[in-house]
């Protein structure tokens, strides 16, 4: 990177769809006429929709890794990735971060979301 320039990360999120109970993609949010009105209103200010942030790291197949995912190391363990105080943790209980997602994600993958995938959350910490 030159000098003075500065590298600018793309935030992104996908949504989970409380009432249709599936997780939308951010293009797919923002292309809708209410998105338009009023985005803290959309998203942060209703129980419809929970809003997921991209954690700006891949798992070993290169698949982005969002707030809510589950994951699996090469031990078959599962966890789930959890913004905490600093930064995105992985967790073998939900609520309690153990490991630092940086240090892990490249050895895991991505199996599913506690939203969609329910049956997973049973398995963290086996």
């Amino acid at each position: 990177m030159r000098k003075g320039v500065v590298k600018i990360r793309l935030i992104k999120f996908n949504v989970w769809d409380s009432f249709d109970k599936k997780i939308l993609s951010w293009e797919k949010i923002t292309s809708t006429a209410e998105f338009e009105k009023n985005i803290s209103d959309y998203l942060l200010n209703n129980t419809r929709y929970i809003c997921l942030l991209r954690t700006g790291m891949k798992d070993i197949n290169g698949k982005d890794i969002y707030n809510g995912d589950i994951l699996q190391d090469k031990f078959r363990k599962y966890m789930v990735v959890e913004y905490f105080k600093d930064g995105f943790w992985l967790g073998s209980s939900l609520g309690c971060p153990q490991w630092s997602l940086r240090d892990y994600c490249l050895s895991c993958n991505v199996v599913g979301n506690r939203y969609v995938n329910k049956d997973l959350l049973g398995k963290i910490g086996v």
